[in-house]
């Protein structure tokens, strides 16, 4: 047993120089670089989405230029998305784009996989770290909002989350209950 000890110290040793070196530090930055070097659409691309036909040359396009590939489909309704890469989800129905929902702050979905953040200019003024008190302040009053409502099933401290509608400006906005900050921000047809 003393023999195996002082193997064991100097392995553990090398296991902390190794993971404090240099090159393991460089590399993780190279990593969060190439991760925020990935191509994510404007505010504007996705924006002018609203309203196309599924099958048209803009919704085309963008689908092929970001990645995306239909992950839903039922008759004419479904939505193209990849949660590994995009941090948005066409949603359509009628064969036409009827909503774009935005990931504003990494979130794990129903499964565990984490969903990557938008990193683009927001709309408005807007920022990802907003709670709801402070989008009131940059928009003002929204045309809707939600109240506080228990889940079904969900423990008596878990509620939905929150959101405040801004259906004229063609915005949903969905902040976290726990955190209080804008998780999400759906693009929608002001004209609905």
């Amino acid at each position: 047993m003393r023999n195996i000890l002082p193997l064991i110290v100097s392995s553990l040793c090398l296991v902390h120089v190794a993971q404090s070196s240099p090159v393991q530090n460089s590399s993780a930055q190279h990593n969060s670089a190439r991760q925020s070097a990935v191509l994510q659409p404007t505010w504007d691309e996705m924006t002018r989405l609203i309203g196309q036909p599924i099958e048209g040359r803009v919704v085309q396009q963008f689908v092929k230029k970001y990645g995306l590939s239909l992950s839903s489909h039922k008759g004419d309704t479904g939505s193209y998305s990849n949660y590994d890469k995009m941090p948005m989800s066409l949603l359509f129905r009628q064969n036409k784009i009827e909503r774009v929902v935005v990931a504003t702050w990494r979130s794990a979905g129903e499964n565990g996989e984490k969903w990557p953040v938008y990193l683009g200019q927001l709309p408005l003024g807007l920022q990802r770290s907003d709670t709801i008190e402070k989008a009131l302040q940059r928009l003002g009053a929204p045309e809707s909002r939600s109240k506080p409502v228990q889940r079904l099933g969900a423990p008596a401290n878990q509620f939905q989350s929150d959101w405040l509608n801004y259906q004229k400006r063609g915005l949903w906005l969905t902040f976290n209950h726990k955190s209080k900050r804008l998780r999400e921000i759906d693009i929608d047809d002001p004209s609905r």
